[in-house]
């Protein structure tokens, strides 16, 4: 996306609609539909807000439990998939809270650094390219969730959508190992740690 300011306005619209719907849905719904965004991203944000607001809020509450919390495949936690509950999983963690730290923010109490809502609301408040290319580097994971919504014809394949336009488009190696994920699924556990699990490179923490 060539725009900046439209990637960052992305990517904050999606952190809001991403996160479980709660009491403040119905404000944040009318958050994210004041936005302008680029058509492609538009149509795919409003095509999930129409869906939204025809169910009503305590069917996509229960929806969203069912697809987020109780579905593997939909996990929105991104170092899951390439790296499942595994110890270079840990070390990922550790390089994502660096992110932030790197950029004046920490991760809150609440998530782990990795959650996808929390990590585009890091792009959107920080205004910074280093989220985006973390993002992109760990693009395998976020089509297999988009995948895994996209059979479930999940309103919340839309958002997928939106964010895999807003993101670079995947390389060979990318798009194999994406097959490989779906197909075998991420790993259970791992022999040896790489030093760096996500590709990224960071200056000096805040």
């Amino acid at each position: 996306m060539a725009d900046a300011d439209a990637l960052f306005d992305t990517h904050m619209v999606l952190s809001l609609a991403l996160d479980y719907p709660g009491e403040d849905w119905h404000e944040r719904a009318e958050a994210i539909a004041s936005v302008r965004l680029p058509d492609q991203i538009g149509a795919h944000v409003d095509a999930f807000l129409e869906v939204a607001q025809e169910w009503g809020v305590t069917r996509l509450r229960e929806h969203y439990v069912e697809t987020f919390d109780n579905r593997r495949r939909c996990s929105l936690y991104l170092t899951y998939y390439d790296m499942g509950d595994t110890r270079r999983r840990g070390a990922a963690l550790q390089t994502m809270a660096e992110v932030y730290r790197a950029l004046g923010y920490r991760p809150s109490d609440e998530e782990l650094p990795d959650y996808l809502p929390q990590f585009l609301e890091l792009s959107a408040r920080s205004r910074d390219v280093l989220v985006s290319e973390v993002l992109a580097a760990l693009a395998p994971g976020l089509q297999v969730v988009k995948l895994a919504l996209e059979r479930l014809s999940s309103p919340y394949a839309h958002l997928l959508a939106a964010l895999d336009a807003s993101l670079p488009e995947l390389t060979e190696d990318q798009r194999t190992r994406v097959i490989t994920l779906v197909s075998q699924g991420p790993p259970s556990e791992l022999v040896g740690l790489d030093d760096h699990p996500v590709p990224l490179t960071l200056g000096d923490t805040q």
